[in-house]
């Protein structure tokens, strides 16, 4: 698999928990730094560099305290791809040939800066995982199967996918640093459900959503009277009198994850700047 000189530049910003094992207190429970583990605060001592010292937890407590870092491991990103039949959708190309395509260039770039993979493909259930992958062949082939997969599962649940990225957000040896989730967000039951299960996980680790949309979900067609559509996972016909579709972004973002808007019309040095300018706002965000 080759890696086009683009996205191999691309900041990857991952948030860590600060596991806060001194007293002291700290409002922000997560830093940007990859690849670190952060072991906990300590005071300033003689000797330490100035530029080493909180700045967020010296503005909030007027007290003088480093983060103790240790470089101990790549992250770990695990990226969740729904493969529901509402992403069969597309005018411009197929939710799910997108949503592919961004996996292949996105993981090649994680497996390029020195991190590992692992991925899940879920609809109403887990329809393929894999193991860990740390080289680009075993990604690509992984890439390829998932590419010629036929889903069991026309809808969409997150129940199961969310639990496994739980169980392996919380391993011993090699826990997921960062959570992916490559999803139309259109999932039939409500999404206080959804809300309710990611928070137990960003409990434990850094989660992102990135959605994938569109044209034709974004942009309601000129009619008069009702106007008769087809639910893509339920097979269903309704009628509606206007169609106001969900604004996911801002759902999202108002439950405290994350998320950036990406479309099926967009190629993929569109899709870089997008990314680029979100991961670098998030470590923009969470300096420290």
């Amino acid at each position: 698999m080759e890696v086009s000189s683009l996205w191999k530049t691309l900041p990857i910003t991952i948030l860590n928990p600060v596991q806060q094992q001194t007293g002291f207190k700290m409002q922000s429970s997560k830093v940007a730094d990859r690849g670190f583990h952060i072991s906990g605060l300590r005071q300033f001592e003689l000797g330490d560099s100035f530029r080493s010292i909180s700045k967020k937890h010296y503005i909030r407590n007027n007290e003088e305290v480093i983060i103790e870092r240790h470089p101990e491991h790549n992250a770990l990103i695990l990226i969740l791809v729904d493969m529901s039949a509402s992403m069969l959708v597309g005018s411009s190309r197929r939710k799910i040939d997108a949503s592919l395509d961004l996996l292949r260039h996105f993981g090649s770039s994680c497996l390029w800066q020195g991190n590992k993979l692992q991925v899940l493909a879920f609809s109403n259930t887990i329809e393929l995982e894999s193991e860990v992958i740390t080289t680009f062949e075993a990604f690509d082939n992984f890439h390829e199967e998932l590419a010629g997969l036929a889903p069991d599962s026309e809808q969409t649940c997150h129940s199961e996918v969310v639990d496994q990225a739980l169980f392996l957000s919380e391993k011993a040896t090699g826990p997921a640093d960062l959570i992916c989730i490559i999803s139309d967000f259109l999932f039939p039951e409500p999404l206080t459900n959804f809300y309710r299960d990611i928070t137990l996980l960003q409990e434990k680790t850094d989660v992102v959503a990135l959605i994938i949309r569109d044209l034709v979900e974004e942009v309601t067609p000129q009619h008069r009277g009702c106007l008769k559509v087809r639910d893509a996972e339920s097979g269903e016909f309704l009628w509606l009198s206007e169609v106001n579709p969900p604004d996911t972004l801002f759902e999202l973002n108002k439950q405290g994850v994350e998320a950036c808007m990406l479309t099926t019309k967009q190629n993929d040095e569109e899709w870089y700047i997008v990314l680029e300018d979100f991961f670098s706002l998030r470590k923009e965000g969470f300096c420290t």
